[in-house]
């Protein structure tokens, strides 16, 4: 018979499936970016400032990388001219095919293909607004396969909707496609008791290359004020958190 907490709190399904949404949750959604396929695995400076910024103490040349839902590849276009490996995921048809026509190897968004090849076989794992797509339980599943994948000391890079923060409802509210409102310390919640340790949570490198000198000090005035209000938030109410809209997290692999 089953009890009134069994109705009320059903036990998940073992088997979790990833990508509960399919590719008509993703109609319209390359146009929506504004991605083209021929500025796929471009970048501009703008883009390396902040990639180098997010990587400041990884060497990507020789360095085997991953990144989840590539999404127009300017990433992965920055890591191979930066002499790094390169492999990804994506669940939009469109821009697998765009990188398996520049040479890229795609993987499965489970990584089961990945983990049957080579286990054990990357050095760091990007994901760039990824994991708020999934769901609790996939980002948990999603995280058991990375262990397989990576070697110890190795580093997943992680940008999501800042969850601990006001303006965080900006970027996770702007897309129905988001499935998790995530925070850092809500991420490790969820990877409590598995391999994996957090080294560092905070707001994205601020790269600020190029453009207009004006422009690029409103936005350096804008990062101060911001700032600003960040420490006296925290002094006030005696809390560590960052309140830019998103989060950059650094998860390292522990030896088993």
């Amino acid at each position: 018979m089953t009890t009134l907490i069994e109705r009320l709190y059903p036990r998940p399904d073992p088997e979790i499936k990833f990508n509960l949404m399919t590719h008509a949750d993703y109609e319209g959604y390359v146009n929506w970016k504004n991605w083209s396929g021929d500025g796929f695995a471009r970048y501009d400076a703008n883009d390396a400032a902040y990639f180098s910024g997010e990587l400041r103490d990884i060497r990507l040349s020789g360095c085997k990388v991953l990144e989840l839902g590539f999404g127009n590849g300017r990433f992965l276009g920055f890591a191979r001219d930066s002499g790094a490996d390169v492999a990804g995921t994506e669940l939009i048809p469109e821009a697998r095919a765009l990188a398996q026509s520049a040479g890229i190897k795609v993987y499965s968004a489970d990584l089961s293909d990945a983990v049957d090849l080579a286990p054990r076989q990357f050095d760091l794992v990007v994901a760039f607004d990824v994991l708020e797509h999934l769901t609790f339980d996939e980002i948990k599943k999603l995280f058991d396969q990375l262990a397989l994948l990576l070697r110890a000391g190795s580093v997943v890079i992680a940008r999501f909707p800042n969850g601990a923060s006001p303006l965080g409802c900006v970027s996770q509210y702007g897309d129905h496609t988001h499935r998790s409102v995530l925070s850092a310390s809500l991420l490790m919640q969820l990877l409590a008791g598995k391999p994996w340790r957090l080294e560092s949570a905070g707001n994205p490198y601020r790269a600020n290359t190029g453009g207009n000198p004006f422009r690029r000090l409103s936005l350096m005035c804008r990062h101060l004020l911001r700032d600003g209000i960040e420490a006296i938030f925290n002094r006030i109410y005696g809390l560590k958190v960052t309140l830019d809209p998103n989060v950059t997290v650094r998860i390292t692999r522990l030896p088993d």
